[in-house]
C-alpha cells in the first residue's frame, strides 16, 4: 500500500508540473490562470494529503529519497509529452538520480 502511494504522489505531482508548465506556455492569450495552471496546483493540493499519509506510514527518510524520483519522471515526461530536449548529460544525470534512489532504498 505504501509503494502504491508513493507512485501515486509522484504521478500526481509529475501531471501537475507538466500542468503548469503547459498553461505557462498559454498564459499570454489563456492568461496566467488557465484551466492547465487551476488543475496543476489542485493536483499539488491532493499531493499534500496524500504525502501527509505517507510521512505517518514511513520514515522521512525514505519518503525523501523515495520523492526524489520525482525529478526522474518529470525529465522523462517533459521530453515524451512536451518534446523537451535532453541531451546525453541530462540523460546521465537522471540516470544517476534514478541509481541513487534505488540504492539508497533497497540496500
Amino acid at each position: 500500500m505504501v509503494i502504491f502511494l508513493c507512485v501515486i504522489v509522484v504521478g500526481l505531482t509529475t501531471a501537475a508540473q507538466l500542468l503548469l508548465k503547459i498553461g505557462a506556455r498559454s498564459a499570454p492569450s489563456a492568461g496566467p490562470l488557465n484551466r492547465y495552471v487551476i488543475f496543476g496546483y489542485a493536483l499539488f493540493g491532493l499531493t499534500i494529503v496524500l504525502s501527509y499519509f505517507l510521512m505517518q506510514q514511513m520514515q522521512m527518510k525514505y519518503f525523501t529519497a523515495l520523492m526524489s524520483i520525482n525529478y526522474v519522471a518529470v525529465a522523462v515526461a517533459s521530453a515524451l509529452a512536451l518534446k523537451e530536449k535532453m541531451g546525453r548529460r541530462r540523460w546521465a544525470g537522471t540516470l544517476l538520480i534514478a541509481t541513487g534512489v534505488a540504492l539508497f532504498v533497497l540496500v
